[in-house]
């Protein structure tokens, strides 16, 4: 029977904590998305004819969609839930707000972002 309340106990706190994580999740899937923007804008002015994109960033780029897809994923399912079922989505909330962060931190290339392509070199 503890268990059981203490389990429900948690629960109520995920609820109650859930709107400010899912505002924190939000809040840094837009500053990621700034620095996609920033990123794009640097291709732009990188990317040469004789140049390709660096592998890392494809890679960083196809995760910032990824993970822009399953954040509105989330947000979907949570917003369908009822109240009691809400609270069980906040480990979702924090692991993507984990991943937010590190891909945050990741795109803060310091070197170029393309290299010379091979098919060109000859």
């Amino acid at each position: 029977m503890e268990f059981a309340l203490n389990k429900i106990d948690k629960q109520w706190d995920n609820y109650r904590s859930l709107n400010q994580h899912m505002n924190d999740l939000k809040r840094k899937v837009m500053e990621l998305n700034g620095v996609k923007e920033d990123i794009d804008s640097r291709m732009k002015a990188e990317l040469q004819p004789r140049k390709k994109l660096k592998r890392e960033v494809q890679i960083w780029l196809e995760n910032v969609e990824r993970i822009n897809g399953e954040v509105q994923n989330l947000n979907e399912r949570i917003g369908e839930s009822s109240t009691l079922r809400r609270g069980f989505h906040a480990d979702d909330v924090l692991k993507r707000t984990r991943e937010v962060e590190e891909l945050i931190q990741q795109g803060k290339f310091q070197e170029d972002l393309v290299v010379d392509n091979p098919q060109w070199i000859g």
